[in-house]
């Protein structure tokens, strides 16, 4: 058993600088499927539950299951083309962080598994982790905040992460997360109840190794 920081990647390693991360994922992915009026289906109420989404797109579990597996090129080719355009970047505090963490580090996101694997190659990071957890893109694929991301993490290295590890995030599933493994959560740059907020990677840096 040993103690690590499972940290997000998303809006926490890499910055966006533009607004509506996800919205602009969700449309392309729509446009990508041939859904007309990609906004007006987006911003419908029946929308965001699964059930009433099918109806609402018109297509069958077996035809989602499709939609849902391609979502993880479109998320890719949509963060490539804002990373070209300069609009995706990660600083040098959160490689500096990454370089001299002195607790190993696991990354757990649920991006896509081909934009994961870029842009920490590109940075030269993939190996500063113990462990990149990769979401699979099935329609019940296990993600944040399932606490089940934990027994993937640990059967993959044959290890057990102690109580004592960190989640570290900004979103409020990197929060549920943290709260369903019952590990302390430190959030970066927002705030959530009865947890530790960093305004950069050098108040982190100072926070874990000190």
């Amino acid at each position: 058993m040993s103690k690590y920081i499972l940290i997000d990647l998303e809006d926490t390693i890499t910055i966006h600088n533009y607004s509506n991360r996800l919205e602009s994922v969700m449309l392309k992915w729509l446009e990508f499927n041939n859904v007309s009026n990609p906004l007006n289906v987006y911003n419908n109420s029946d929308f965001k539950n699964r059930s009433t989404r099918l109806k609402l797109l018109g297509i069958t579990e077996k035809e989602y299951e499709k939609w849902y597996k391609n979502f993880n090129d479109v998320e890719f080719i949509e963060y490539l083309k804002k990373y070209e355009n300069k609009k995706i970047s990660i600083d040098s505090s959160a490689i500096l962080f990454i370089e001299k963490c002195k607790i190993p580090l696991i990354l757990v996101s649920n991006s896509s598994p081909k934009w994961v694997d870029f842009i920490l190659k590109e940075y030269n990071l993939t190996d500063k982790f113990k462990y990149i957890f990769h979401r699979d893109y099935s329609v019940d694929d296990v993600k944040k905040p399932n606490h089940m991301v934990i027994d993937i993490i640990e059967k993959n290295i044959n290890d057990k992460i102690s109580k004592d590890s960190i989640v570290i995030g900004d979103s409020y599933s990197d929060y549920k997360f943290a709260q369903n493994c019952n590990l302390e959560f430190i959030s970066m740059y927002n705030k959530f109840d009865n947890c530790k907020v960093c305004k950069d990677f050098n108040m982190l840096l100072d926070l874990i190794n000190n």
